[in-house]
């Protein structure tokens, strides 16, 4: 199970950087991402499930990435994801629409990720919406790991209102219709 929450970096990246530098977090890169999300025509208004399509500057392959809500919140996703081969790209994404899944929304980023044991946080660079920060757990104790990211969010000088309980995908929705 994939948890995850996000923050809003008013100040920029930089503290956030540090601080995670000096906290023992290891930087993993940076890489510039472009995802396609899908949703089916029949799940226009529920939205519990999307498909992803992901490519990755310079890699030589994509990733098709299910990913389907537990709780109706933005943050704890079941995931099944496969690599498929870059050449294939567009006829993936023909696949997808014959099957009866639309093209939701479009999110552009630049990704600097840093990891420590079993948190991952990603520092995004998102076109059209601002700088974020996801910090990621993947865990069957959504609760427990909800708890670990609140934790070192407040370590970060984060509160409770300066989470996002929006995902990136919802952010967009909004913008699109305007209201972000």
């Amino acid at each position: 199970m994939e948890v995850e929450l996000r923050v809003m970096l008013k100040e920029g990246k930089d503290k956030v950087e540090q601080f995670l530098t000096e906290n023992g977090f290891i930087k993993k890169g940076e890489k510039k991402q472009e995802d396609f999300y899908f949703r089916h025509k029949s799940d226009l208004v529920e939205k519990k499930g999307i498909l992803r399509i992901r490519i990755v500057d310079g890699k030589d392959y994509f990733y098709l990435t299910s990913k389907v809500s537990n709780d109706n919140i933005d943050d704890n996703w079941k995931e099944v994801e496969i690599r498929i081969s870059i050449g294939e790209v567009e006829t993936m994404k023909e696949l997808v629409r014959d099957q009866g899944f639309v093209e939701d929304v479009i999110i552009k980023k630049m990704r600097i990720t840093f990891v420590k044991n079993d948190i991952t946080v990603n520092i995004d660079k998102i076109d059209d919406l601002g700088d974020y920060m996801e910090v990621e757990i993947i865990s069957d104790d959504v609760e427990s790991a909800r708890k670990e990211i609140n934790t070192l969010l407040n370590k970060m000088g984060f509160s409770d209102e300066d989470i996002v309980r929006r995902g990136y995908v919802g952010l967009m929705r909004d913008k699109k219709k305007g209201g972000v």
